[in-house]
Parts: C-alpha cells; structure tokens; sequence
C-alpha cells in the first residue's frame, strides 16, 4: 500500500505538524525560517522536525530544529549540512528519550533515526520490516511506539537492538474491530493507554492498551456525536485535560478527559 505525504492541514507532500512533549511543554509547530547553528539543549526547549531553508524562497534541508521559547530563535541541531550519518529525507514524528536522544520517524526510507543533540549526528536504530511508512512515535518506557499509515497498526521498537515487534494491528495482535486502525498518524499516551489519531476517513482516534495491545474507539465512527472525523494529524491535551485532535489544519475540541 503507497500511503502519501500528508501535511498538518491535510494537504499532500508538505511538512507535516511535528509534535513533541519536552519539559512539560507541548507544541504543534511548522519549520520554515532561517536558523543559525549551535547546539544546547536547555529544559523547557522545544524541537521540531521539518524541512529547513537558509532563504525563503531557497534550497531546503531536511533536519531538526531547537527553537528557545523564550526569545523564538531558532538553531539547526541536525539536517544535511549539520551532523554525520544518514540524511533525514521526510521527518515527520518526534520524540525525546530521558536520556535526550531525539528520534524521529522517516516514512521515505522507511527508518526511525537516532538523532544526538550535541553533534546532530543521525543514527538508523529501527528499518525493515514490519516497517513500512511511519510517521508518528512516542517514546513510553523503554521502547518506542511507532504509528505506521501503510502497516495500519502500531509498532514497537526497542531503540537498543533495533527489533522491530507488531504492537497492535488488527488480525495479528490486540483484539479489536478490523478496522480500527487506517492510516494512522499520530500518537499521545493517556495513563494505562496510547491514543492513535487516524487520518482514515471516520476511523477518529483509537485507543489502545498499553498492556495487551487491545484497541477500541475512543472517538469516531458510531462513538461520539458531533461532526465525521477525517484526516486526523495529531493528538494533544489542553491543559485542563480536553483531547485535542488536529483535523485538516483546525484543532476540535472532543470535550474528552484523561
């Protein structure tokens, strides 16, 4: 299954919205200014994966960014001129581990990088099968969760030995209805649970159990009033504890708790 690039406004082949919960901030941020280099990570930080450009308009790179949320500037932690490895060719989904690594899913190799915010040096640490098209992951333990559109399911990673395990994926494991899963995008832990945002049509948001794999709908078709869910993109809490799904390019409120 060809699954295509899909933007944070439901468009096709631009940057999609990164996501990242750092410090006890979470941000949904596009990547298209100009940055100098340096590289720190302070508390508080946030990071972004996109594409990057010296000039607008001009050649981009594909890279990460640290932008400091008090003053907005913005520093290239790694793309193709910043850091050895393996060039990032369409980051999309990002998270950081306790220890700082930064990883991020590339649905064009398909691969999950290992980024080092001190050097931006690139590590591939997951690729093959079952990995087909990732786009969104989170870490959550000692493993990462990786959302993939074209596997419909969820997969597990352990940054460590690069094993590649189905977490949850309907007919293999996890019970659940057939198609509770299509196209998914985006992940965001809610206590004992993962929450899957899809950007299938109707399919809305997924929950599933971080012990079992088990999934049902916590948002979506024939669960929930209110306008069809389509082309859902990320996931986020408010701060009084609403869910908050990004829906070609708006937030909705579901009025839905932790």
């Amino acid at each position: 299954m060809t699954t295509p690039r899909i933007d944070g406004c439901g468009n096709r082949r631009t940057s999609f919205v990164a996501f990242l919960s750092f410090a006890g901030i979470t941000s949904l941020l596009f990547v298209w200014p100009a940055y100098s280099h340096a590289v720190e990570l302070h508390p508080g930080d946030i990071v972004v994966a996109g594409f990057t450009a010296l000039s607008t308009p001009g050649p981009v790179n594909r890279g990460i960014v640290r932008i400091d949320p008090a003053t907005g500037e913005r520093t290239i932690i790694s793309d193709d001129a910043h850091g050895a490895g393996p060039p990032l060719s369409f980051p999309q989904g990002i998270t950081l581990s306790p220890d700082g690594s930064i990883f991020v899913a590339d649905p064009d190799y398909p691969a999950v990088f290992r980024v080092d915010p001190a050097t931006g040096d690139r590590t591939i640490v997951g690729s093959g099968s079952p990995l087909d098209t990732p786009y969104g992951i989170k870490q959550v333990g000692n493993r990462l969760l990786v959302a993939d559109a074209a596997y419909n399911g969820v997969i597990s990673l352990d940054p460590v030995t690069g094993v590649l395990t189905p977490f949850s994926k309907p007919g293999v494991v996890g019970s659940g209805g057939i198609n509770s899963f299509i196209e998914p995008v985006a992940l965001l832990q809610s206590g004992n649970d993962v929450l899957v945002a899809n950007f299938g049509r109707s399919v809305g948001i997924t929950r599933v159990d971080l012990a079992t794999g088990n999934r049902s709908t916590l948002s979506g078709f024939a669960v929930g009033t209110g306008r069809t869910l389509s082309q859902l993109t990320d996931l986020a809490f408010d701060l009084t504890g609403n869910l908050l799904e990004k829906v070609s390019g708006r937030c909705q409120n579901r009025a839905r708790r932790r």
